[in-house]
């Protein structure tokens, strides 16, 4: 008796079909297996997907005492899995020719600090390293998850910062059918609701006084060395670059406020900027506050200063941008931001993951050029060129190129949380 017990395409198990289940389930109530256990574990043999699993090929792993296939092609493949493999490669023998544009696109910065590794893949190579699309879903949902209420979330803030109601936001939520039917959505949409009123009204009381009216500002920066940094920053109201998201406030999120103040500041250095990212508080913030507020201000000083510090922390990311655009670095986002900070301990964390997330890691990108299973102490592994004396002595490549990206924001920014 046989049935289809994996996905062919994502191996993930499936239950068998109704008359098979009966079956089992009736031979499980009149025998028992050895030692008093459940007799299905000896009376269902669990096939692989593949055709040279090493498992074919051993005796008795699968069914009677001999092996289960007798493929020669399939026996090949079986062998070279389990046979000696060499040292992984690295994933380029050497950086790859300089890049040298004469401009440069602010939003090609943005994505850069966010994720170098994805975004040189991306810009040099012309690779996408994305997720697999998650499949359709089949059933109606009963309840939302992270991403699901990420989005809801994101929705009801950005209409109640349009100055549209609460009730409103919420009803609208309901029609679009995204949430759980009937009453199994009150709860969660309540609980939604309650953060987001929340950020709306720290929103309000730093300045947005009910109608989200953020305008777009131009920048064209001349950086040290002739380069031009050009492009757009959004969400600019009045002088204040504003980031106000049902999001936490993450690494990413922080960098790229700072790469959107350093060239508005760049721009325009009279107007006394600054910059706000808002959003929710982290699992591990305090405890008894919700929300998490970023800052970000330049130094003190008149207009010609303001421009030069600005300039010269914009060609430092720029020049760590050009060191990206030739080869994949040693730098993952919030993995750098711990490492900046002096905490290897959470570093290890973020990159590993765990049992319950994974970590940054198992990125696409980073899996793609590091391999599987990749561990801190192999990022930290390689030493920094000798252009590269950044950071405290003796620091590794990983840890120089994290100073280098973060020094500068860490030295201007302040943090609360609320």
């Amino acid at each position: 008796v046989t049935y289809a017990g994996r996905d062919e395409r994502t191996n993930a198990p499936l239950p068998p079909a109704v008359p098979v289940g009966e079956l089992l389930d009736q031979i499980a109530r009149t025998a028992r297996g050895p030692g008093g256990g459940d007799v299905r574990a000896h009376v269902v043999t669990d096939h692989p997907l593949q055709p040279f699993d090493p498992r074919a090929f051993t005796p008795a792993a699968l069914s009677g005492p001999g092996p289960w296939s007798f493929d020669p092609v399939a026996l090949e493949g079986a062998r070279a899995l389990t046979g000696p493999r060499a040292p992984r490669a690295p994933f380029l023998a050497g950086p790859l020719g300089p890049w040298t544009p004469e401009v440069v696109e602010l939003a090609l910065l943005e994505r850069f600090v966010q994720a170098p590794v994805a975004a040189f893949l991306r810009e040099r190579l012309g690779v996408r390293a994305d997720a697999p699309d998650p499949e359709a879903a089949d059933a109606l949902p009963l309840e939302l998850d992270p991403l699901g209420r990420y989005g809801v979330g994101m929705r009801m803030l950005e209409g109640r910062l349009a100055g549209v109601p609460a009730d409103a936001c919420r009803a609208a939520e309901v029609a679009r059918g995204l949430v759980p039917p009937g009453g199994l959505a009150d709860a969660q949409l309540a609980e939604i609701a309650v953060s987001v009123e929340w950020l709306w009204s720290q929103a309000v009381a730093l300045g947005v006084d009910g109608a989200w009216r953020p305008a777009p500002a131009e920048v064209d920066v001349v950086l040290p060395g002739g380069r031009r940094l050009v492009g757009v920053v959004p969400g600019v109201v009045e002088d204040v670059v504003c980031s106000v998201s049902f999001a936490r406030v993450t690494p990413k999120r922080r960098l790229v406020a700072w790469v959107r103040l350093l060239a508005l500041t760049a721009t325009h250095p009279g107007r006394p900027l600054s910059a706000l990212t808002l959003g929710r508080l982290r699992p591990a913030g305090p405890r008894g506050r919700t929300l998490t507020r970023a800052r970000l201000r330049p130094p003190e000083g008149d207009a010609a200063a303001r421009r030069a510090w600005a300039a010269t922390h914009l060609g430092a990311l720029v020049d760590l941008l050009e060191r990206g655009m030739r080869e994949p670095l040693p730098l993952v986002t919030a993995t750098s931001a711990w490492l900046a900070t002096g905490h290897p301990g959470r570093a290890r964390s973020d990159f590993e993951g765990g049992w319950e997330s994974p970590g940054e890691r198992d990125e696409p990108a980073h899996a793609l050029v590091l391999g599987d299973g990749a561990t801190l102490d192999d990022l930290l592994g390689e030493p920094p060129r000798g252009d590269e004396a950044w950071g405290p002595p003796g620091a590794s490549r990983a840890e120089a190129l994290a100073a280098r990206l973060w020094e500068g924001l860490l030295a201007h920014e302040s943090m609360d949380h609320a």
